[in-house]
């Protein structure tokens, strides 16, 4: 079934009257502009400021620092005022990583669990969206087929929330077209997810690694995140572009405006994260082509091309996914490059990728003490959880890194405990602020 984009009073968010949406295959109804937390600080302040400005849609994922406290403020909430997407990571906490074995068993169980608590956590009904955060890592000893076996019995559970009315509609993020297309596979009466979620910026092209055409032709909605290249912190980059800045003046407005508006006048949903009434209120009107910029007209295609050639950034729109593209891959540590500069000799440049697996063993003896599953708050679960976040950031940011260190003896004694006790330890990483490691 087609999805369909259109402005229109929304039957199941009331306080998303006249919010641009797209109704998935299923007939839920998605709304275009997705409010994305990065943490708990002011996030009352932050909900407040997104509902006034009508934003009704609110994305969290169980890794995200702040999602208790945004279940908290959403729980005041009558359920029928707000949308709710929410995250499933099928690598973390990583005893998931060996739940879920190379033969697919145990997966689906991992998926009803997180399921069924984010569900309850938001107040007992229904996810509206639910998707899977990334692929399953492939993991030492697996054979070709391990990925996409595990991946399979993860969309199986997926699947299966939705018929157990834990979720009304299911999506995948961060996967690479190879595993979307092993997800629907061959056999018959596959369930094919709803929304297939990725990077997508300026400078990746109009149809980067044929994402966008894999969705299209499988009636699923393609939602892009870091619109503005924030995850990889390439929003002056974008904006510096010659033919984003020319655009901007001739229609009167910001550079960054036309990159949102590339995405939105193609009627691609999209998570932002600013913090500003004024802005999200900018956000929605994006997709209104007479009113988001003073030009009152929307993009010609002849910018729209000029838009899809901008060559830089590349990103990748498998950002946080380790998995291949035919010859070459979507995940930034094994793209050719620059960024994929990595050595395993001692004594040269080694991978964020790396510095994660040898904090292992002081994340394993954080989280060791702490029950499970975990309920209610403490502070060894927080530190726990806080670990376990470090060591994920790491492994996403793997190759791009510029952190190195010298020898694995400085591991011995460190074991990543200046780390996890360093107010921002990845910044000290980039800085090359922690003498053991550089």
């Amino acid at each position: 079934r087609a999805c369909r984009v259109r402005i229109a009073p929304m039957a199941n968010a009331s306080s998303c009257s006249g919010t641009p949406h797209v109704e998935l295959a299923n007939g839920v109804l998605l709304p275009m502009v997705a409010y994305g937390h990065r943490d708990g600080k002011g996030l009352d302040a932050r909900v407040d400021a997104a509902l006034a400005a009508g934003l009704c849609h609110f994305d969290t994922a169980e890794v995200y620092r702040g999602r208790r406290e945004l279940a908290s403020l959403l729980r005041k909430r009558p359920r029928a005022s707000f949308f709710l997407t929410a995250k499933i990571d099928p690598t973390m906490p990583r005893t998931r990583r060996r739940e879920c074995r190379a033969d697919g068993g145990g997966c689906e169980a991992i998926v009803a669990r997180a399921a069924d608590a984010l569900a309850t956590e938001f107040g007992g009904a229904p996810i509206d969206l639910l998707l899977l955060h990334r692929p399953p890592l492939p993991q030492k000893g697996d054979d070709a087929a391990a990925q996409c076996t595990r991946a399979r019995a993860l969309w199986r559970g997926m699947v299966a929330a939705v018929a157990r009315g834990r979720a009304r509609a299911h999506g995948v993020s961060n996967f690479c077209v190879p595993l979307l297309r092993c997800l629907v596979g061959d056999e018959a009466g596959r369930v094919h997810p709803h929304v297939v979620s990725g990077m997508l910026h300026v400078g990746m092209g109009a149809d980067p690694l044929g994402y966008l055409s894999w969705a299209r032709e499988h009636g699923a909605v393609f939602q892009a995140y870091s619109v503005l290249g924030g995850v990889e912190g390439d929003l002056q980059n974008i904006v510096a572009q010659p033919a984003v800045a020319r655009i901007a003046a001739a229609h009167g407005t910001s550079a960054a405006a036309v990159a949102m508006r590339w995405v939105a006048q193609r009627r691609l949903p999209f998570v932002t994260h600013s913090s500003s009434a004024a802005h999200l209120r900018d956000n929605l009107r994006l997709f209104d082509d007479a009113a988001w910029a003073p030009s009152g007209r929307a993009l010609s295609d002849a910018e729209v091309r000029a838009l899809d050639s901008v060559g830089a950034p590349a990103g990748s729109p498998s950002h946080w996914g380790e998995c291949t593209e035919g010859g070459g891959t979507s995940s930034p540590s094994a793209r050719p490059g620059p960024r994929a500069r990595r050595d395993d000799g001692w004594g040269r440049p080694r991978t964020a990728g790396d510095i994660a697996g040898k904090l292992a063993p002081a994340v394993a003896r954080l989280c060791g003490g702490v029950a499970s599953p975990r309920v209610g708050w403490s502070a060894e679960r927080q530190a726990c959880e806080d670990a376990e976040r470090l060591q994920n950031a790491l492994a996403e940011v793997g190759a791009r890194s510029r952190v190195t260190h010298r020898a694995d003896e400085a591991w011995e004694p460190l074991e990543g405990a200046a780390l996890l006790a360093h107010p921002d330890p990845l910044g000290a990483l980039q800085r090359g602020e922690v003498p053991a490691l550089v």
